[in-house]
């Protein structure tokens, strides 16, 4: 089983932006400080970390890589803020490995991208877990805004993905991967994802939470092989209104929940796909720009997809593809496309599936000789 943890990337913050209580918009990005807390002259106590983001101490140089403990230790006695991409390898230096992020807990704002992984192989039976096994959670919690790419892999510790309380604005893509024990992801305070949200590769994961989020340029929360998302049971994002992007919900089994009650629009594809017996209900949806609903052995009608009009094409030149859905009748597709306004039309597949077609789909996708419905 994996056991990587790692931080990379650019992340670009807005230059502008501070944390709570962070320098005054009009500082420039190179005027902020960068030295050390200075050594008390009376009593010379020894310089203490920051602790709050009421003014940022940026680090200037491009990429800062993290290997082992002692340079993590050591992030908050010189800076809170970094203007390039952070990257730690949990495992980098094998002689002092990152068991704890503490030390970069004073971190405010990255202006390129963050990548955290742990790459080794763990076998539960030698013992203690890889890092974060002290705590479970990573610990950055002031962090506000990446302005590029955040990722975080192949930890098999993480428990929880709720640390990040403050962050509010990821500028690129927003991608968790390869956690294996991963229960749930909450965000309250994440209000923008420039780019897309990502989840793969998390079988123990059964909630995520995304209650403040507004602007969001995709999304994409796919199972890729045998029970890689089988516990996911819900997915909450209802401030929501547009996705500037595709979503792509594909191959959650066990998927009974998803409130988006707002979203009314989906600039890109939806592609709905792998549903047992339960399908997404979007309440308000009118407008996408190209649909797939294909292999969903639970679906029964058209009721939680309220589409009036159908806006493009994918890359494919397809601009609805209904399949492999044992539960509807050619009735009921009919009258669903019938009823669909297409202003750039691409090809439409409309058709209703022989029993069983839906469960030989799935198991030829997800490349498995058992009914992907009673995993």
């Amino acid at each position: 089983m994996r056991t990587s943890m790692y931080i990379s990337g650019p992340m670009l913050l807005l230059l502008h932006g501070a944390c709570s209580g962070s320098v005054e918009d009009s500082a420039a990005i190179g005027e902020s400080e960068t030295a050390e807390p200075d050594t008390n002259p009376d009593t010379g106590d020894e310089p203490e970390p920051y602790s709050d983001c009421e003014t940022l101490h940026w680090r200037m140089e491009p990429d800062l890589l993290l290997t082992n403990q002692e340079e993590v230790d050591a992030f908050c006695f010189e800076w809170n803020a970094i203007d390039g991409n952070l990257t730690i390898d949990l495992d980098g230096d094998p002689d002092s490995p990152i068991w704890e992020l503490d030390g970069i807990s004073c971190l405010c704002e990255v202006t390129g991208d963050v990548e955290i992984f742990w790459i080794p192989d763990y076998n539960p039976d030698d013992g203690a877990p890889p890092p974060p096994h002290s705590s479970t959670d990573l610990e950055l919690g002031l962090l506000e805004r990446v302005g590029g790419d955040l990722l975080v892999r192949d930890i098999w510790g993480l428990a929880q993905f709720s640390f990040m309380s403050a962050l509010t604005d990821v500028g690129g893509d927003f991608t968790l991967y390869g956690l294996d024990n991963l229960m749930g992801i909450s965000l309250a305070g994440l209000q923008r994802v420039g780019g897309s949200f990502r989840v793969s590769d998390a079988m123990m994961l059964q909630a995520i939470e995304l209650e403040a989020l507004t602007e969001l340029g995709g999304l994409d929360v796919r199972s890729q092989g045998w029970g890689e998302l089988a516990s996911l049971r819900k997915l909450t994002l209802p401030a929501v209104q547009t996705i500037n992007g595709d979503v792509s919900l594909v191959g959650l089994s066990g998927l009974y929940a998803v409130e988006a009650e707002s979203l009314q629009r989906i600039e890109g594809a939806l592609n709905v796909e792998g549903a047992c017996s339960y399908t997404p209900t979007f309440t308000a949806l009118d407008e996408v720009a190209s649909f797939f609903l294909t292999g969903n052995c639970g679906l029964e009608d058209f009721n939680g997809f309220p589409i009036e009009r159908i806006s493009g094409q994918s890359e494919d030149g397809v601009s609805l593809q209904i399949q492999h859905n044992d539960g509807l009748t050619q009735e009921a597709i009919d009258a669903f496309v019938a009823s669909i306004a297409l202003s750039d039309p691409g090809s439409v597949t409309a058709m209703a599936a022989d029993d069983g077609a839906c469960a030989l789909h799935q198991s030829n996708k997800w490349k498995t000789d058992e009914l992907w419905c009673k995993q």
